[in-house]
């Protein structure tokens, strides 16, 4: 995991410029990114390390419907705007996004989290018009870039925001949809988080005619497992808990992805860290699925909530680090892993560890919430301190930086290879 040569485009005298305000705002995730992650920090402090902070008078009720609310579509709903609307560049052209937009999107954002907080009145209704609007404006802009461009990928991106409010729509009109939605992020990463994984992981392997079949082969369970998941979110919405159907497309969908992990495999994973991250957070999702597929059967090794945040913590946190890092990570010939990042992502893994073994032992769930805690505010150090720099281009990939390093210029920035 070692990196060696001189930072790509970093000026050989004198400091680095400091960012124009439009430079903090653009890209999107700039900003969105360690809000959610503080936030993230404080829903879980509030509710499992010290719960007397946590909201008295929030629309949503108890303090565990605000914390499961907000981590899903604060944390994990915010990262996600982040992140789609930062790789449009790859298929929306130079920046598709305007700093008024990104700048609209994050106070959509804050007032959804003000409404569930409670700051904006005590009805539950209030709550729906603020998130439904931060969904549906990523939603739009999605949809508006993919109209325009003819890009079925942004299509793809655009129904996935849909999902998300009307998941949002579905729990606030009714409560029992709560822990179905759960299976969400899993949605999020099989359909989006799997494309990620072996992009990355295509470019930092040696790429011979057998590794192009099985990342065929990979792609090809990737398009068979993501529709299950939705299936079984369906399934779960209309039947309930202790669902047949919906265990055994859990147990089918997360044999698919354990088979398109093993597909990606090469020695040279595990030699870059980035790389790695990206790989140990995606064993949490056939993880979950599974261990998910065997509590409908009642047969599970884990409590439904302890397999659910196998999903949240283990999946959807680490496949989140781990992209993240990417946006922070040393720019030399090509991207490092910052070491900080590898510390806190194996601050984040050990979390996940303790709660999805947390009904062995109810101290491992302040284990595991000190562990998210000190993650995540380690990831809000970083990406705060990024924002004094100017935004690196391509935001989450490495390319073209041997040709930076050479010319000083950025050739990176037509395209951003993150969801090819």
């Amino acid at each position: 995991m070692e990196c060696k040569g001189r930072a790509a485009g970093r000026r050989r005298h004198g400091r680095p410029a400091i960012p124009r305000p439009s430079g903090i705002l653009v890209p999107p995730y700039r900003l969105l990114f360690p809000a959610a992650a503080l936030w993230s920090v404080v829903v879980v402090t509030a509710t499992v390390l010290t719960p007397g902070w946590a909201p008295q008078d929030s629309p949503l009720g108890s303090a565990g419907s605000w914390h499961a609310h907000e981590m899903l579509f604060g944390f994990v709903g915010g990262i996600f705007a982040g992140y789609v609307l930062t790789a449009m560049r790859s298929w929306a052209g130079r920046r598709p996004v305007s700093a008024r937009t990104a700048a609209l999107v994050l106070a959509l954002w804050v007032l959804a989290r003000l409404a569930a907080w409670g700051a904006l009145g005590t009805d539950a209704m209030l709550v729906l018009p603020a998130s439904v609007a931060f969904l549906v404006t990523v939603a739009i802009l999605l949809g508006a870039a993919a109209w325009r461009h003819c890009a079925p990928k942004g299509a793809v991106q655009m129904l996935l925001a849909l999902l998300f409010a009307g998941g949002q729509i579905a729990l606030l009109g009714n409560g029992q949809a709560a822990a179905p939605l759960a299976l969400m992020p899993a949605l999020l990463l099989s359909a989006v988080g799997g494309r990620i994984v072996a992009a990355f992981t295509w470019n930092a392997i040696d790429r011979t005619g057998r590794q192009a079949w099985r990342f065929g082969a990979a792609r090809a369970l990737g398009r068979v497992s993501a529709p299950l998941v939705l299936v079984a979110l369906v399934a779960e919405i209309a039947n309930g808990a202790d669902n047949a159907l919906a265990g055994i497309v859990l147990l089918a969908a997360g044999l698919a992805e354990a088979l398109r992990i093993a597909l990606w495999q090469a020695a040279r994973v595990w030699k870059d860290g980035l790389v790695a991250m990206l790989h140990l957070s995606y064993l949490w999702l056939p993880t979950g699925l599974v261990l998910e597929a065997l509590t409908q059967f009642g047969t599970g090794i884990a409590g439904r909530a302890d397999a659910r945040h196998a999903l949240l913590v283990g999946a959807a946190g680490g496949a989140i680090y781990a992209v993240a890092a990417r946006a922070v990570a040393l720019r030399r010939r090509r991207l490092c892993a910052h070491p900080a990042d590898l510390w806190g992502f194996g601050l984040l893994f050990s979390g996940a560890l303790a709660r999805t073994l947390a009904a062995a032992d109810a101290r491992l769930l302040d284990v595991a919430a000190a562990a998210w805690a000190g993650a995540f505010a380690l990831f809000v150090a970083r990406h705060g301190r990024a924002l004094l720099r100017p935004p690196p281009r391509p935001a989450f990939s490495g390319a073209n930086l041997a040709a930076t390093a050479r010319t000083g210029r950025d050739p990176g920035s037509r395209r951003d290879a993150s969801l090819r």
